[in-house]
């Protein structure tokens, strides 16, 4: 009767709720908890590796207007002759070609798109990785689960410690 007089007691304080309190504000679980993340990040890392990478980019570059010098009129004066292609026959006339000049682009685009499929690291590298990266993570979360379950039995432990002492308290009393 004076046991549970006790205002702690009175009020319904359990093992299971000392344990579950101490799992919630365990910085050991908490800690486990980061670790067991990380590990699954680590594993959609690796899972991710499987992609190919597609890399697009664009650029635009504005050139300054630039003055041609000035060949044979304004542009470049070249000579011909109406030949078949190969070695032009001896004593052959050559005619000069009207002029013409080469245009200045002064705006210059460029568009790239860039495709890298992994393919050596399919067969050697990845799918071990991926293997690897998955136990890790399932280890990690067997650990969480372990310090959940230590930290609940130690609370449970300290429970049982405490209501020994209230007992031996009254007894003595």
């Amino acid at each position: 009767e004076l046991f549970l007089r006790h205002e702690d007691l009175r009020h319904g304080l359990t093992a299971d709720e000392v344990a579950s309190r101490a799992v919630a504000h365990s910085a050991m679980v908490e800690q486990r908890q980061a670790t067991a993340r990380r590990a699954k990040g680590q594993e959609d890392e690796a899972v991710a590796r499987l992609w190919p990478d597609l890399m697009l980019s664009a650029r635009y570059t504005r050139i300054s207007p630039v003055q041609m010098p000035e060949f044979t009129g304004g542009g470049v004066q070249l000579v011909g002759a109406p030949a078949d292609p190969g070695p032009l026959p001896p004593n052959q006339q050559l005619i000069a070609l009207p002029p013409f000049t080469f245009p200045i682009l002064l705006n210059q685009y460029e568009f790239k798109a860039t495709l890298s499929v992994p393919v050596s690291d399919y067969v050697y590298r990845t799918t071990t990785a991926i293997r690897s990266a998955e136990h890790s993570s399932a280890s990690a979360r067997w650990d969480e689960e372990a310090a959940k379950l230590k930290v609940a039995a130690d609370a449970r432990i300290a429970y049982y410690d405490w209501v020994r002492a209230i007992g031996q308290q009254i007894v003595a009393e």
